[in-house]
């Protein structure tokens, strides 16, 4: 018996679905997806179902894998999801159905139900990545997206780097420039709450002795974007540093001064990024706070521990019990990371801190103490 080929087209959107979701179906942020199914002679019903099915199983696997922290087992994963796709879709609509020939096409517009499939994920056993920041980077000398991926690292960032090739980002980051819009479909396809687009400038300056001394001023900016929606981005921060180089030869002396003006930015970065990354950066840390605090001394040592540290979005009581208060902590750092950061912090007046491992894992332990002098 022959088969006749059925292609399907799906413009699957993935997130939640608004009352425009229709209207909105022409819009760059909807992913354009294609799969094939191939059916008997005459079941052309046979053949639109089985490609449904199989354009809702795109559309959920192009939602879920990005966002997999392993690489193995996705086919088999892939399989069980496909079970019960339906359950896994809040809605899809039959835009078009269309045939030539022997080819069958339908087009669907697909809103995939994310919490149900997180909730089918955690059933299944597979583990979701955390979001995190997509560098955007381009220099002539090549140094500029490694250091600034440094810098927000050593601040427990994490930094994805796209399904893009190197070759491409240089004309992503002049978009970036001009439309900064743009970085919204780029977020969504690298599985980033934030987007970091750095470039830098350079211009020689006259000759300075009469030796051939050459003068090179390098500027380099750094922006970071928040996705705000279709086609939109929200700001976060600017940053810019200028650096001066001097040499005999013209190239020396621009790698010399693009070296000092990205050492500024670079820990700079590091520094104001993390305050400003959004939500979906962040994870809730519990710190057990023992000690014979009062009332008064427990809110102005949470106020202290959310003003001193950077990357803290809020800290929040818990529970209490004798002795003994848990403290919700949203923050960007892991339980280790945090546990070294909280070191730093300056106690109110009178009082010792001692910072450890919490009872359970990823916790952290404080313990606070009268100093012997009050």
């Amino acid at each position: 018996m022959r088969q006749l080929p059925c292609t399907i087209v799906a413009l699957a959107l993935v997130g939640g679905a608004g009352p425009d979701l229709w209207a909105r179906a022409s819009r760059r942020d909807v992913q354009l997806i294609t799969g094939s199914a191939r059916v008997a002679r005459g079941g052309v019903r046979r053949a639109r179902g089985a490609a449904t099915h199989r354009a809702l199983v795109t559309a959920v696997w192009r939602w879920v894998q990005p966002r997999l922290s392993a690489a193995g087992g996705q086919r088999r994963l892939k399989r069980r999801l496909s079970r019960r796709v339906r359950k896994l879709i809040k809605r899809y609509r039959t835009r078009k159905v269309s045939r030539a020939g022997r080819q069958v096409t339908v087009l669907l517009a697909v809103t995939v139900d994310e919490p149900a499939l997180r909730a089918r994920l955690r059933a299944l056993g597979a583990r979701l990545k955390r979001p995190g920041v997509l560098m955007l980077a381009h220099c002539d000398d090549g140094h500029l997206a490694p250091a600034l991926t440094q810098a927000l690292r050593s601040m427990s960032v994490r930094v994805v780097a796209g399904p893009w090739p190197a070759q491409r980002r240089a004309a992503m980051v002049q978009a970036a420039q001009s439309r900064p819009a743009a970085v919204q479909s780029w977020a969504r396809k690298a599985y980033a709450a934030a987007v970091v687009v750095a470039w830098c400038e350079t211009r020689t300056l006259s000759r300075i002795t009469a030796a051939g001394v050459t003068g090179v001023r390098s500027k380099v900016v750094a922006e970071a974007y928040a996705p705000q929606g279709p086609g939109r981005a929200r700001r976060l921060l600017r940053l810019e540093q200028v650096g001066l180089g001097h040499h005999v030869d013209v190239k020396k002396a621009g790698q010399a001064a693009l070296a000092q003006a990205l050492g500024r930015l670079a820990p700079l970065l590091g520094k104001r990024m993390p305050p400003s990354l959004p939500t979906g950066l962040t994870r809730t840390v519990l710190v057990r706070l023992r000690g014979p605090l009062g009332l008064a001394t427990l809110v102005r040592l949470t106020r202290q521990i959310r003003v001193q540290v950077q990357g803290i979005h809020r800290v929040k009581p818990r529970r209490f019990g004798r002795g003994v208060t848990w403290l919700a902590v949203q923050t960007i750092y892991t339980p280790n990371r945090l546990q070294q950061i909280l070191t730093t912090v300056r106690p109110p007046p009178g009082w010792l801190l001692r910072v450890g491992k919490g009872p359970q894992p990823g916790t952290v332990d404080v313990t606070a103490e009268l100093a012997e002098d009050s």
